[in-house]
């Protein structure tokens, strides 16, 4: 749930408007395993990825962008 601030005094303002910082190097090891599925699996892997990461399956096998 999003905290609603009505006129935070000036010295609270930093802390209530840093955003929360992931570890980037987590995150390596699971987009890389995405990028590899993609190169050996193709487009299949995208469909899949999409209906996963997005809830929306793709059914065309040409997308217009």
């Amino acid at each position: 749930m999003m905290k609603e601030y009505n006129n935070p005094k000036p010295s609270e303002w930093n802390e209530i408007t840093t955003r929360p910082q992931l570890e980037k190097a987590a995150l390596f090891s699971p987009v890389q395993n995405i990028f590899e599925t993609i190169h050996e699996s193709g487009d299949q892997a995208v469909q899949n990825f999409t209906k996963e990461f997005d809830g929306v399956l793709i059914n065309e096998s040409r997308v217009a962008i």
